[in-house]
Parts: structure tokens; sequence; C-alpha cells
């Protein structure tokens, strides 16, 4: 096995990918606290067991030490945005309506703290397709309560082919009296997540588009607020629909739209690089990795992956360099190790293999079976 075929299989940070840690369901934990605060104590590098960690703190009501876990989960991955989305609703103070011609619909209005405005922010630009709110924040239509009560009991119990229908009934009756609430945003944004629960993409875009236009037709009706187009926001969730749908020429035309607007900065070029990559278009990925660490300079993620993605088109010597960077700026995230091990067999340095593989075994989290193993072969053939 090569240097690069270990990486591809062991080691990919595009989106769908299982070791994508930002989109990892690190809410999914079955550990009592204790037991966690025994694993954090062992895998001390692992993000998802401290969120896990602050998760049971939470529900303990120790807020303070459940805030230091999200920063830990946050701090070892750049990217991780069920830490930022925790660390986000407990920065806001109350509760916040929504104003669909206001900014910040998917996230419910603009919070009154600039941190915690930072933060939601940050979860939606990794994330949009997910809760940011609780669904109680909601504004939804009136005349058909029971009907949408039903529907989120039955999106909350896990049966989103039955919430589905439940919202599909809603918005019939409503576009049959000319579409005219606005509070139909909520009902459209909860049937394209349980689309997504169902990995029906398609269904999740026409939700979407539905979304989008009406955000249009608001934005043309009220031209004073340029500075607050809700549109950017139903693209960035369109353009992350397309991407999982494969429809990767819209896809790409909606995330480069994103980066002509500046929505979300770097996030912009991260995804066009993940679809770049899922298409074998290594180096206009390298491109993106390029100008995604220029917006957001220092960001050991961004140089983690950039690593990679050089890695991939065959740049091994910057490969070395950019995560001998990533791991300056954040020496707990393991899997640069991993990947700068693999880079230095390529260029012939094994001194620098032996020492990255063996900082990799000491230090990364159980839960990377695969690529403990792969190191562990890998630096046993070294002896």
């Amino acid at each position: 096995m090569n240097g690069r075929a270990g990486v591809g299989r062991l080691l990919v940070l595009a989106p769908a990918t299982a070791l994508c840690l930002a989109r990892a369901p690190a809410a999914q934990q079955r550990m009592t606290r204790a037991e966690l605060e025994v694993a954090v104590q062992k895998d001390s590098n692992d993000p998802v067991l401290h969120f896990n960690l602050g998760q049971a703190y939470a529900r303990e009501g120790r807020a303070k030490d459940a805030k230091h876990e999200y920063v830990m989960s946050v701090a070892i991955d750049g990217q991780f945005a069920p830490g930022y989305l925790a660390l986000a609703r407990m920065a806001v103070a109350g509760r916040f309506a929504i104003r669909f011609h206001g900014r910040y619909v998917l996230i419910g209005g603009r919070p009154s703290s600039d941190s915690a405005l930072m933060m939601l922010q940050r979860t939606f630009m990794l994330d949009p397709l997910q809760e940011l709110r609780e669904p109680e924040e909601y504004a939804f239509p009136t005349y058909w309560r029971g009907t949408i009560e039903r529907a989120m009991r039955e999106y909350r119990s896990g049966d989103y082919r039955s919430a589905r229908e439940q919202f599909d009934t809603v918005i019939t009756k409503m576009r049959t009296q000319g579409d005219s609430d606005p509070r139909i945003i909520s009902v459209l944004w909860y049937h394209l997540l349980s689309s997504v629960h169902l990995s029906d993409y398609p269904r999740a875009i026409d939700a979407g588009e539905a979304m989008l236009d009406r955000a249009l037709r608001a934005e043309a009706a009220d031209s004073s607020r340029v500075d607050e187009r809700v549109s950017h926001e139903f693209e960035w969730v369109l353009a992350h629909l397309n991407e999982r749908a494969q429809r990767f020429q819209e896809a790409e035309r909606l995330y480069q739209r994103a980066v002509e607007d500046n929505l979300g900065q770097y996030m912009a070029h991260v995804e066009l690089a993940n679809m770049y990559e899922a298409q074998n278009r290594f180096e206009d990925a390298a491109t993106e990795r390029q100008l995604a660490m220029s917006a957001d300079p220092g960001d050991a993620s961004l140089e983690l992956q950039a690593g990679l993605t050089d890695e991939y088109a065959g740049h091994v010597a910057q490969a070395d360099t950019l995560l001998r960077q990533a791991i300056s700026d954040n020496p707990r995230e393991t899997r640069s190790y991993y990947v700068l091990g693999l880079v230095d067999l390529q260029l012939g340095k094994t001194d620098d293999a032996k020492k990255a593989l063996d900082q990799f075994i000491a230090l990364a989290p159980s839960r990377y079976v695969g690529m403990l193993d792969d190191a562990r072969r890998r630096r046993a053939a070294l002896n």
C-alpha cells in the first residue's frame, strides 16, 4: 500500500465521510457521566468525548463544567460544529423571535450577544442542515396547530416519513390560501430536515427552493435592507443539499455565489475544495484550500485539510510544510501527525516519519481504530 492509498481509505476530510468530526453524531453517547470522565482522561484529544461530557454536565446543571468541555471540543477540532452550537446556545440570553425580513432566519434572529452571533454563524457555515434552535422557538402557523404538533412529535420520535407527510398537509393547505403567511417558512424548514434525515435530497431541494423563492420575493418588495439578505442563507443551504445530491454543477454555482457575497468567508472555499476532491479535481481543490487559509489564517483545521489535499494532488513537499504548520498551530489535532507520517514516508524522511507516527499512536483518540492500526503496522515495518 502506498502513502496515497492509505490516506484515501483511512482519512478523508470531505463532508460525507465518517471521520469528518464536524458532522459526526457527537450527541449520541451511551456512557454515564462518570464513564465519560474516565474516557476523557484516557482520550484527552477526542473532541467528541469532550462534547459528550459537556452534554452530561449540562444535564446536571453544571454549566461552567459543560462550557469548559465544549470549549475543549472546538479547541481540538476547529470545525466541530456541535461544540460551537452548544456554546452559542449557552451564550444566548433568553429567546429571540424569528424575523423573516432580517438576517439569520434559520438561526432564529440576531442575538444580542456578539459572541453568540459569531458562534451561531460559524455553526451555520459548518453545517446548515441541522437544527440550530429549539423547535418551540420557531413561529409556526396557528390555524393547523394540531397537525403541526403531531408532525413535530413524529419528527422528534424519528418517524421522519410520517412527519413529512403531516408537514406536506399543512403546506398544501397554506398554498390554497395564497401562501401568504410568512410562518410557512418554519414548516418548510422541518419538511426539508425530514427529507434530509430520509436522504431524500431532491425533496429537500424542493423545500429549500420554496424557501429561497419566498426570501427573494420579500427582498424585492423591501429593498431598503440590502445588507440583510435572507436569500444568502437559503442559497447556502441549497448549495449543501445539491452537493449531497451530487448535483455538482449547481452546488458549485451556489458556492461561487457565496464566495462573491463573502458569505462564511473561508467555508465557501472549503466546501468547493471538498466537492472538487469528490470529483478527483485535486488541483482545483488545492487552489480552494489556499484561498480558505488566506481568508482564515492560522486555522490548523484548514492547514490539515490543505496538507491532505496537496498529498492527493502530488504536492508532497508542500503537504509536509502545511502539516507541520498545522501541528504547530494545534498540536492536539492528532490526525495531522498521521498524515505527516505518511507524507514523510513518501519523501523518504524515515526518521521524521517514525517520529510523526509515534506521536500519532501516543496521542490519538482510541476511536481512530483504522488509522491507529495502520500507523502501528507502518511503524513496525520501519524498525
